[in-house]
This record gives structure tokens, C-alpha cells and sequence, in this order.
């Protein structure tokens, strides 16, 4: 896994991006991670918000 950060990290990726895409994709989905969702959240906006102030 600390390789793999240091690759994104530099971004020297050794395989073409289909792949480096379900690479990850695959390591993620066996990890348990999920992806959040991009559309916009009041609620996440109003605790942003709060933290600012």
C-alpha cells in the first residue's frame, strides 16, 4: 500500500489508466472503501460553514 501512495503521489504510474483504474477500483472495493457522493450536501455545507466561523 506505501508503494502505491508513493506512485500517486509522484504520479509515476506504471500502466496505462484502464488499468491503474481498476487497480484501484479493486483494491478499494476489497478495503471496504466507498466512494462519497459529489453532488452538494447542505448539511456538510452549514458544518463547513460552522467550522469557519
Amino acid at each position: 500500500m506505501q508503494e502505491l501512495q508513493l506512485r500517486i503521489a509522484t504520479n509515476n504510474r506504471a500502466m496505462e489508466d484502464a488499468d491503474y483504474k481498476t487497480m484501484i477500483h479493486g483494491m478499494t472495493k476489497q478495503l471496504g472503501v466507498r466512494g462519497e457522493t459529489t453532488g452538494f450536501s447542505r448539511e456538510k455545507f452549514d458544518q463547513l460553514r460552522a467550522m469557519m466561523n
